[in-house]
């Protein structure tokens, strides 16, 4: 959980996490109370502005952004059989349901594209 203080509402917050990102997280050597730290001071980061461009580059995504990621992750629980909209408004830790479908639950248009080519030619 994140502390009050450090959320946008002030609330206290669940991160949800994959067994797959907890698994990469507790492999990372302990030198630090921090998850995500500078490893030359051992203190966290206060700018990710240097590790993210670094990232990004390394993935072959230069023009990706932060925000692209939540973006992505609001669509993808919103594409996924199943997940209904309170439940992803839990997630991106909206405090009205109205903000995650105006703003994050957007499906793609390919994905929207793909379904109504599926219903056309007689699939479900």
């Amino acid at each position: 959980m994140l502390p009050a203080g450090k959320t946008k509402a002030g609330k206290w917050r669940f991160l949800f996490l994959t067994e797959a990102a907890v698994e990469a997280i507790l492999a990372i050597p302990r030198t630090c109370d921090w998850v995500f730290y500078n490893p030359r001071t051992l203190k966290r980061w206060h700018d990710l502005r240097k590790p993210w461009e670094a990232a990004r580059k390394e993935a072959g995504y230069a023009w990706l952004q932060v925000k692209d990621l939540r973006r992505a992750y609001g669509i993808k629980l919103a594409e996924s059989a199943g997940v209904e909209m309170h439940h992803i408004k839990e997630a991106m830790g909206h405090s009205r349901i109205e903000v995650t479908e105006r703003y994050y639950a957007h499906y793609s248009p390919n994905r929207s594209a793909e379904r109504v080519l599926r219903v056309l030619e007689g699939g479900k």
